[in-house]
């Protein structure tokens, strides 16, 4: 039997916003998508639409999991990969433009 959750997993490449997602989830708490949109994404833009898409496919990844049914936290993956990554060179090393 394949491990759909290993595929979906592979199918999303992380970017540097993906990662202050997690690390303001894990500073913070659990969180609503609308409060990650407006916190990450300009509400009053196209690009809050985008907001909501891209935090589904986090959590279809697998890397955001529904506590209560509007509550986001992480899974143990993604806090496994902010372990990992402030454990080699941090989180901070994550090349960003501009």
């Amino acid at each position: 039997m394949k491990n759909t959750f290993a595929e979906r997993k592979d199918s999303i490449q992380l970017k540097p916003r993906d990662l202050e997602i997690f690390r303001f989830i894990q500073a913070n708490g659990a969180k609503t998508s609308s409060e990650l949109s407006s916190a990450f994404w300009n509400e009053k833009s196209r690009k809050a639409h985008a907001g909501f898409q891209r935090i589904r496919k986090l959590i279809e990844a697998g890397f955001l999991c529904h506590g209560d049914p509007r509550l986001l936290h992480l899974s143990d993956v993604a806090k496994a990969l902010i372990a990992k990554k402030e454990n080699a060179s941090g989180v901070e090393g994550v090349k960003q433009d501009g």
